[in-house]
């Protein structure tokens, strides 16, 4: 059963809810504006809905037998909102302002994203074009291997990358958001039972689930793992078969129904055809085991897309994207979000024009 939201209006830690833009498994998220300065965030409510229930008070505890489970998962959740409030800012990457405690629960407060989620620009991108465009898809995998590099820097893992987690500015930029699953690498403990199955790689999944008997160590090529999932979403416009599927079908001696998108004829032939290159290393990210994948971002980005990631590494320094921090901590007596320097739009102008009509094609249709 899906967890009950917070109503519209309800005020909690300095700001008033407004309505939920999105849900998981590990919880909602509301956009919110802040009560003193008018901001609008999006804020996260660690709310995992198999071991976690909300009272008609509003409070929230775990679900009965999962005391341990819940209460590990909370204390991960804030841990890793304020460790990411600590990276620089980069393209691609949501700004984390930080997190705090409320009605035995957290909440994580975000950049609000003016823009709209990956899978459901999809559609639409498919309705203009037919298909979806080589070149948009290189822009998003430049920008969200960019955010993965960053996280990955810090030994943090996404653990949920998936469409419905990567926004789309109005300018055409992706943005890689929700960051409710991130963990650290060093850390050694039990996996936990909260993946999304269609983007989950064989190491997020608990052993005893897998039919492998044993743990594989999750690392920059999980989040791999999801993002090339993605990709051969949008590519083939459907999902290959999951991970689980995959290692049962292993594991009995059949062959992995995995279906290789460079082996497939009506994707590289044609006016719309895609790069062999590009589709193979698709393929290659979708490798069932960890040691079969592409292993870091930097060069899972140069695979496919090798001349707009090197463009990207020239021109999208931390130090050249924003010309100054800023401050966004978290201050119990003044929550103010404090920008002192403005973000250098550098997507490319053709990219950014072909999101930009659909936004206003979108828009129109809403209007009619």
């Amino acid at each position: 059963m899906a967890a009950v939201a917070l109503s519209n209006g309800t005020e909690i830690g300095g700001f008033r809810l407004q309505n939920v833009i999105g849900r998981g498994g590990f919880g909602i998220t509301y956009r919110a504006e802040e009560k003193n300065s008018g901001q609008v965030y999006a804020i996260k409510e660690y709310l995992p809905e198999d071991f976690a229930e909300r009272a008609e008070t509003g409070y929230v505890s775990a679900s009965f037998g999962h005391g341990d489970t819940y209460e590990r998962g909370l204390q991960a959740f804030i841990t890793e909102a304020n460790i990411l409030k600590e990276l620089p800012r980069r393209k691609g990457l949501v700004r984390v302002r930080g997190a705090f405690e409320r009605s035995g629960t957290a909440y994580c407060v975000m950049e609000f994203i003016e823009g709209d989620s990956l899978d459901r620009m999809a559609q639409r991108l498919i309705r203009t074009y037919g298909h979806i465009p080589q070149a948009l898809l290189v822009e998003l995998v430049t920008s969200v291997c960019w955010a993965l590099e960053a996280l990955h820097r810090e030994h943090l893992i996404h653990r949920d990358v998936k469409p419905a987690n990567i926004m789309l500015r109005r300018n055409g930029e992706p943005v890689l958001i929700d960051f409710g699953a991130a963990r650290r690498l060093s850390r050694r403990e039990k996996k936990e039972m909260i993946f999304t199955r269609s983007y989950a790689a064989i190491e997020q999944i608990p052993p005893e689930m897998s039919g492998f008997g044993r743990d594989f160590a999750e690392g920059p090529w999980t989040d791999l793992y999801a993002l090339s999932v993605v990709l051969y979403q949008l590519v083939a416009r459907k999902l290959p078969p999951d991970a689980m599927t995959r290692a049962r079908a292993v594991l009995s001696g059949r062959s992995d129904p995995y279906e290789p998108l460079s082996q497939k004829q009506e994707l590289t032939q044609g006016e719309d055809a895609y790069d062999p290159e590009f589709l193979e290393a698709i393929d290659h990210g979708c490798g069932l085991m960890p040691k079969q994948r592409i292993q870091n971002a930097s060069y899972f980005a140069e695979r496919i897309a090798p001349d707009a990631w090197k463009q990207m590494q020239q021109n999208q320094s931390d130090e050249a994207y924003y010309t100054e921090e800023e401050d966004w901590t978290m201050d119990a007596q003044n929550q103010t979000h404090k920008p002192r320097a403005k973000l250098l739009l550098l997507c490319s102008v053709l990219i950014a024009s072909a999101f930009a009509l659909l936004y206003y094609v979108y828009d129109i249709e809403k209007l009619n």
